[in-house]
């Protein structure tokens, strides 16, 4: 399993959605604000719940992971120079900038991961993917599992894993190497990070 993860493209199964997700909790933050409701931009802080309405921005270098649950199976995380808005419960309005989504666990209860970029929405089961957003229009970009694409009221495109996709197309188009260029350290990083975290949970069960 760990090998798979530090992989450039990992693979996961479908699973069909079964409830709702819970709101998302900081999981880390680096030069990063949030607005809860339209008021004062405030640094963001780790392990706070951010509600449906909350406006989520990183700078330079910045970063945001939210986290979907404790098992951290449900994830998603801002790059540098990102602007969202969290609509809920598992919605989120990507204004500009780049995201990143983990949906790390086939066959659970939880429920898909909604990005809504330049006239597109984009809605994750199980799988991983990047999504970045600009005024020349929006990219997904597909690393594991299906990512469900559609413009307005249309038709979703299923993009499968090794594809990617633009604003406007209908045709999804194979991956290339450069394509991996952000999502791969993305990825190292947060493993490393939810190993770190599981070994410490096992040794504080064994002290008990």
């Amino acid at each position: 399993m760990r090998a798979a993860a530090l992989a450039a493209v990992f693979f996961l199964a479908a699973a069909p959605a079964r409830a709702e997700l819970a709101d998302p909790v900081v999981f880390d933050a680096q030069n990063a604000e949030v607005s809860l409701h339209g008021a004062a931009w405030k640094p963001a802080s780790k392990n706070a719940a951010l509600p449906a309405g909350t406006r989520l921005r990183t700078g330079g270098k910045g970063s945001v992971v939210l986290a979907f649950g404790p098992s951290l199976e449900r994830v998603l995380a801002l790059a540098e120079d990102t602007h969202v808005r969290l609509q809920g419960p598992a919605g989120t309005r990507l204004e500009e900038g780049r995201l990143f989504l983990l949906a790390d666990s086939a066959g659970t209860a939880e429920g898909p991961l909604t990005v809504r970029a330049a006239g597109t929405r984009a809605r994750l089961v199980s799988g991983g993917c990047q999504i970045d957003a600009s005024a020349q229009g929006a990219v997904a970009r597909v690393f594991g599992g299906t990512l469900a694409v559609a413009a307005g009221e249309e038709s979703p495109v299923e993009v499968s894993e090794g594809y990617k996709l633009r604003s406007g197309s209908t045709a999804p188009a194979r991956l290339v190497y450069d394509d991996y260029q952000d999502w791969q350290p993305w990825i190292r990083k947060f493993y490393s990070a939810k190993d770190d975290i599981y070994q410490d949970r096992s040794e504080k069960d064994l002290v008990r």
